[in-house]
């Protein structure tokens, strides 16, 4: 599809105006726990 194309051109800039956003309405500390667990999950899966 067009739309995905799209999406995946403007990825990184999508992913940084997403995260200014959420910065924006302080949930940046959410994501961060989010992030550490995500990053500690992988982790776990690779060392398998």
């Amino acid at each position: 599809m067009i739309i995905d194309k799209f999406i995946y051109a403007n990825l990184p800039i999508i992913l940084l105006a997403f995260f200014i956003f959420l910065k924006k309405l302080k949930i940046a500390k959410l994501i961060s726990k989010m992030s550490v667990k995500i990053a500690g999950y992988i982790l776990n899966a690779s060392k398998k």
